[in-house]
């Protein structure tokens, strides 16, 4: 495979922290593209299916041995041919709905959530090594009431700000050099300047220079996906249940002050 298709730009973080934003930032660079996000086949079906082929073809060169006959006789792959399928079928597969690879050679994925889920993430990081990670962070109570007032009213706060403490943890965690980090919300009070110096830094972590593309959809700071007008959006939290939830999520508190967010 070639350099670019063995380094996968993944960005990912909460839901209604920005992603969508940023997968369209950098799809508009004329070589790259950021696919859609996780489809209802998970990453755990996927990775098992992978699991299976390695152990199978494990057990075909065992039995083939046994066998000792002129031409195998069970059909098979050794581990690094299962790993090289398996991540041809993941590329091809997710990145069927978009431009061919060859068109824009820089693929990726927006993956919500997939920095929260720790092992799944080195799952991936061990099959693309090389991949560069642009994690979107926003303020996590904007976020909860957002997705609370848009697509799950029900939503279980103290799960999120769990799985908001483990994306920041994941950040912690990451090679530097393979990381960036998104505040959109911080971003979008600076000036232009300021803006298109945080995005230019995205782009020199993915490995590519900013293009007449990228640098007008700054100037213009398009909003995107923006799924009910804010004079319809009726939930807010109180001071008292924002003080609750740090108290009742370890690492709330912590990670918020790292991330630059008051909460009281």
């Amino acid at each position: 495979m070639s350099q670019d298709l063995e380094m996968p730009i993944v960005v990912t973080g909460m839901a209604r922290s920005g992603t969508t934003w940023v997968q369209w930032f950098l799809s508009e660079h004329p070589r790259i593209h950021i696919h859609g996000q996780e489809p209802k086949l998970h990453w755990a079906d996927l990775w098992h299916w992978y699991q299976k082929l390695v152990e199978h073809g494990r057990w075909a060169v065992r039995a083939n041995r046994l066998q000792g006959y002129g031409v195998p006789h069970y059909a098979g792959s050794g581990p690094h041919r299962c790993r090289e399928i398996f991540k041809r079928l993941v590329r091809e597969y997710m990145t069927g709905l978009g431009p061919p690879v060859e068109a824009k050679p820089r693929w990726g994925l927006k993956w919500i959530g997939l920095a929260a889920r720790g092992e799944a993430a080195w799952q991936f990081a061990s099959l693309w090594p090389e991949a560069r990670w642009v994690v979107c962070v926003r303020e996590p109570f904007a976020a909860m009431a957002s997705l609370k007032n848009t697509f799950a009213p029900e939503l279980d706060v103290r799960q999120f700000a769990a799985s908001w403490v483990a994306t920041c943890r994941f950040i912690e965690a990451c090679d530097r050099g393979r990381l960036a980090v998104v505040q959109l919300d911080k971003l979008a009070g600076e000036g232009q300047a300021g803006r298109k110096a945080g995005l230019d830094e995205v782009l020199e972590c993915v490995g590519e220079e900013p293009s007449e593309e990228t640098d007008e959809f700054i100037r213009q700071w398009p909003v995107v996906h923006k799924v009910k007008p804010d004079e319809e959006r009726s939930f807010r939290f109180t001071g008292e249940e924002k003080q609750r939830l740090v108290a009742e999520v370890p690492g709330l508190a912590e990670q918020m002050e790292k991330m630059g967010h008051g909460w009281e």
